[in-house]
């Protein structure tokens, strides 16, 4: 069985080391992008079986993050990869509109809040993968 590769958009610094070890430590292969840009990039560069993105992400042109970053990363994946599945995390979902917009997207598979369980994030990237 070959390695699932993961692509993890976030941009703060401690949880991107937490999540790309916890993914390490569970034997996937990872690719970390802090930026919009930088995760466009990636992804037209490398193949991806899942994307784990937070919604707040900066643009990369060093604006600050915000959530439409994330949003728009996503609609792209929506119609560019709609297979490639999406887990969302993020420590807001931001207004109710946001949340209609992430039920709507067929591509988003799971939606976890920071902080984050460990297990239960396995859980859901296990559940993606299969």
């Amino acid at each position: 069985m070959t390695q699932k590769h993961i692509l993890v958009v976030e941009d703060d610094p401690y949880i991107a080391e937490q999540l790309c070890s916890l993914l390490a430590e569970k034997g996937f292969l990872h690719t970390h992008a802090e930026t919009l840009a930088a995760a466009r990039g990636a992804l037209g560069t490398q193949a991806f079986d899942l994307v784990i993105s937070d919604l707040s992400i900066p643009a990369g042109d060093g604006r600050f993050p915000d959530l439409s970053k994330g949003l728009d990363l996503i609609n792209t994946l929506a119609w560019q990869k709609p297979d490639l599945p999406v887990i969302v995390i993020s420590g807001s979902l931001g207004s109710r509109e946001v949340v209609e917009d992430l039920k709507a997207m067929k591509n988003v598979v799971a939606k976890v809040w920071k902080p984050y369980d460990s297990e239960e994030l396995v859980s859901e990237i296990r559940q993606a993968l299969a």
